[in-house]
């Protein structure tokens, strides 16, 4: 069989793309003749040259958009199609380009409405050619008018002035569904939504025009066009805006809630309120009691939550199953005797739930919960909406997956944090075993290194340090001495002057403590502050002779907190000397062996009764 032949004028400037659209045009059931255009130039010149049965116009064109192509086509005043075709438009948009006088929008990723929507395109332009022409022919003759009017593809009335019916066509009463057009009040006018006698609805635009005879009007003919699926899709697209919308706020509530629990609501809420579902319900399922737990829910009262939670783990559940089979479960007429719905049917009848979709929700291992929408209109959930609210569950169930990380993260941080604090308790406890030890060795110093540590660290909280780096001063201190550790005790305890040999033995404690410490990992430099704690500023001290800010400000602060503590405290060689002749001291020695800051600060704690021995008090 010959096919019929379709002319179409293509505004894009991609040739490949036109060539993608000339492919899917070719699965149709016409000849297609095709050209391109890119500018407004030329497509004024094709429109007012040639003759077209459909225009295809791309929305994003470089220089020259879609509404303007869709601008300039009507300005021709032709009865043809005109298709707009995009990757992306909004709905306000899309919504406007129909209301200036689009056929439709085509998304390029969803091509396979194209043909339909042709097709739609080209019968709506025959029905109103012949619409046209049968309105042309009705006032040659009473007669004509009979005949073409048997024929029309729309239905047609004729009334007298009162509004009485003299002649209705068959096409009428199909497309109204009454048999009788005397029941009518009125000639149908505009755009009514009629019920059949069967109890359908139907979409009918009516037109209405006088009939002129001799300047006298002496009756009316009337016109009747199904515009169902016209509005069909006006509904769509007013849904899929509320769907869109819907999501949105679903992203705003993934970014900022903080708990799952705030996700929920919030989601249940948005479901409502912007998607306008009559219910939605989020449920999860417990492993260890192997029930479904609600969890928030949109829409219902008190009564109606009660319900649900008896229907969510009967026996024979479909949540279960759905769970189970890793498949969402979607339900488009409740009353569908294939669906077997028979747990649920009474909670549908109850709250008027025509058709409902369940999601499921996973985390990173597993199916974790279910996500339901109600509506009360049956065959709802159609392809579209089905991938718009997928998508909504992916982000959800990313989210889930964040919340679930998070969880991990703080419990693995306060575990740390634990073990960080039992290691802490084991270091104190083994630095005051090894204080106690050098103690009973040198028991005329003992005391000594704790003294030492209390003066080290009100110096250290004088001056600002920080309360972790002032701890690890404090270790430090506490054990400063290990190193003589192997020194003899005689030597420790002597009561006369050391010998030359006896002092170089006494000076390599500081090195020994290091040695000592430096295997175990305390989380401050506490062997190589032992390592400093005789070292001076001007370089004089030892091991190294280390000097100015190559000494730890630690070691600076240990190394004058131990020459006050033992000039002001009793030796095996001298008496105690007092706190004024330590302080005395050290402001001898400020700015060059010792750190000029810290003698002030030591001076002024204290001048000012700040701070004082336990001992001395």
């Amino acid at each position: 069989m010959e096919k019929e032949l379709l002319r179409v004028l293509v505004i894009d400037d991609s040739e490949d793309d036109t060539l993608l659209l000339e492919r899917e045009l070719r699965r149709g059931e016409w000849e297609v003749t095709l050209f391109r255009v890119d500018t407004a130039e030329k497509m004024q010149e094709s429109l007012r040259n040639d003759s077209w049965d459909i225009v295809l116009s791309d929305f994003i064109i470089p220089g020259f958009g879609g509404m303007e192509a869709l601008k300039l086509f009507n300005s021709f005043d032709l009865d043809i199609p005109f298709i707009l075709i995009s990757g992306k438009i909004s709905e306000e948009m899309a919504v406007m380009a129909l209301q200036e006088g689009a056929q439709d929008f085509i998304l390029k990723q969803n091509f396979t409405r194209l043909l339909p929507a042709i097709r739609r395109g080209i019968e709506r332009v025959n029905i109103l050619t012949e619409k046209r022409k049968t309105l042309e022919s009705l006032s040659k003759s009473e007669s004509l008018f009979r005949t073409l009017a048997s024929v029309a593809p729309i239905g047609i009335i004729r009334t007298d002035t009162q509004g009485q019916c003299i002649y209705a066509n068959k096409k009428w009463q199909e497309i109204t569904g009454i048999d009788d057009p005397c029941l009518l009040d009125a000639p149908i006018s505009g755009e009514v939504h009629l019920q059949k006698t069967d109890g359908s609805f139907v979409w009918i635009l009516g037109e209405v025009a006088p009939i002129i005879e001799n300047d006298v009007i002496t009756g009316y003919i009337s016109t009747a066009t199904d515009i169902s699926a016209e509005k069909a899709n006006e509904e769509r697209l007013i849904r899929q805006k509320e769907l869109y919308s819907a999501l949105s706020f679903t992203n705003q509530a993934i970014v900022y809630s903080e708990t799952p629990q705030e996700l929920f609501d919030e989601i249940c809420r948005v479901a409502i309120e912007n998607g306008k579902f009559n219910y939605c319900w989020i449920t999860t399922f417990n492993p260890r009691t192997e029930e479904f737990e609600l969890q928030s829910v949109g829409g219902g009262n008190e009564e109606f939550i009660a319900d649900l939670k008896t229907l969510l783990n009967q026996k024979g559940n479909f949540y279960r199953e759905g769970l189970q089979d890793n498949s969402d479960l979607i339900i488009n007429d409740i009353d569908d005797p294939a669906a077997d719905l028979t747990i649920c049917h009474d909670l549908g009848k109850k709250y008027s739930i025509r058709s409902f979709a369940n999601f499921r929700l996973c985390n990173e291992r597993s199916a974790c919960g279910i996500l339901t929408f109600c509506s009360d209109q049956k065959d709802f959930f159609d392809e579209e909406i089905r991938t718009l609210l997928r998508e909504m569950v992916g982000d959800i169930s990313f989210a889930l997956k964040n919340f679930e990380e998070e969880k991990w993260r703080v419990n693995a941080e306060e575990t740390l944090l634990r073990n960080k604090q039992t290691i802490a308790d084991l270091l104190i406890d083994t630095v005051a075993a090894i204080a106690t030890t050098i103690e009973m060795r040198d028991p005329y110093t003992a005391g000594h290194q704790k003294r030492v540590a209390s003066l080290a660290c009100a110096i250290a909280q004088e001056m600002g340090m920080g309360h972790e780096r002032i701890e690890g001063l404090r270790l430090a201190a506490q054990i400063h001495d290990v190193g003589k550790i192997q020194i003899p005790a005689e030597i420790l305890s002597k009561p006369t002057k050391l010998s030359n040999i006896e002092f170089l033995m006494i000076k390599t404690h500081p090195e020994t403590g290091y040695a000592i410490l430096k295997g175990i990992e305390f989380p401050w430099p506490v062997a190589t502050i032992i390592q400093q704690h005789h070292e001076k500023m001007d370089g004089s001290g030892y091991p190294f002779g280390l000097k100015g800010d190559n000494i730890l400000l630690e070691a600076r602060i240990l190394t004058i907190a131990d020459i006050v503590e033992a000039m002001a405290s009793h030796r095996p060689y001298r008496p105690a000397l007092g706190i004024d002749a330590a302080l005395e001291a050290i402001l001898k020695e400020r700015g060059i062996r010792l750190d000029a800051e810290v003698v002030d600060v030591c001076i002024s704690i204290f001048e000012e009764k700040r701070f004082y021995f336990m001992e001395t008090k």
